[in-house]
């Protein structure tokens, strides 16, 4: 949905549906989940819930709601019953479409377009699968959340919720409430007197210290995950497609990143085949 290079702009729009608007699945369900996962009925954790999720996506959806303990407003990351079999499945039928692509490829030069990704389409799919059940753990997306919000501990213009891990587990997540803009919404952005620009530098900004710095980077920055508080803070959400790069790739990556900035074509030629 964030790929314009890939496909047309009314695909993007619809895909973009996925990312906070796709039909939730029933509150009395969500509710069964988040008892059975902590253990404690729902009155004893919150004092209030809102009735329907505020956000539906494809893995889960989302609760606002107070703790009863502290009163603080929290957001309740809920995951969608029966996910795992049918990610499974899904998972199958793309398995097929790709050892099929795959076929097609070593039988006919009629399909030249498809050379590109020569023998690496059932190795993208089952990358996506691997990195898709690490998403699906929310305990994961807790560890990676606090992570990053340690690396950018000193960045006032940057934040990221507090999780609350006495009320979290494998199917729910519970962390600070925040509002804000999405980073999409140029117009709501000028009306709250921030500039688009200067958000968009804040982001590639941050995207730079993971990628040459930290090593640790948030993989799924879509305009769901990403809003812009009325302080003009940039929050990031939803840690689960988080990923690591050691110390040699990093290194290859600043040296491509400087190639890319002095227009050294041969370099940045290099740097991609290093880069593998």
């Amino acid at each position: 949905a964030t790929r314009a290079d890939l496909l047309p702009v009314a695909f993007l729009k619809e895909l973009s549906v996925l990312h906070d608007q796709v039909p939730p699945f029933p509150d009395a369900q969500a509710f069964a989940i988040i008892e059975e996962d902590l253990g404690r009925s729902l009155g004893s954790i919150f004092s209030e819930i809102s009735e329907g999720p505020i956000a539906a996506a494809s893995l889960g959806q989302v609760y606002r709601a107070r703790l009863r303990s502290t009163g603080e407003v929290v957001a309740v990351k809920v995951r969608r019953p029966d996910l795992s079999r049918r990610v499974a499945l899904d998972m199958a039928v793309l398995d097929r479409v790709a050892r099929w692509t795959e076929s097609l490829e070593s039988r006919s030069d009629r399909y030249d377009f498809l050379k590109f990704l020569r023998g690496e389409w059932v190795s993208s799919i089952h990358e996506f699968d691997r990195v898709l059940h690490e998403e699906m753990d929310y305990r994961r997306e807790a560890e990676s959340a606090k992570r990053f919000k340690a690396n950018f501990a000193s960045w006032s213009d940057v934040h990221v919720p507090r999780i609350h891990d006495a009320h979290s587990s494998e199917r729910v997540l519970v962390m600070e409430f925040i509002e804000g803009i999405k980073v999409t919404d140029l117009e709501g952005l000028r009306r709250a007197g921030q500039s688009p620009r200067a958000i968009n530098e804040r982001l590639y900004r941050t995207y730079f210290k993971q990628l040459f710095e930290d090593g640790v980077v948030h993989g799924d920055p879509h305009p769901g995950n990403l809003l812009v508080m009325h302080d003009g803070r940039l929050a990031f959400f939803d840690f689960g497609m988080s990923g690591e790069l050691d110390d040699e790739l990093r290194g290859k990556m600043v040296t491509a990143f400087f190639h890319m900035v002095e227009r050294d074509i041969d370099g940045l030629i290099a740097d991609l085949f290093a880069l593998d």
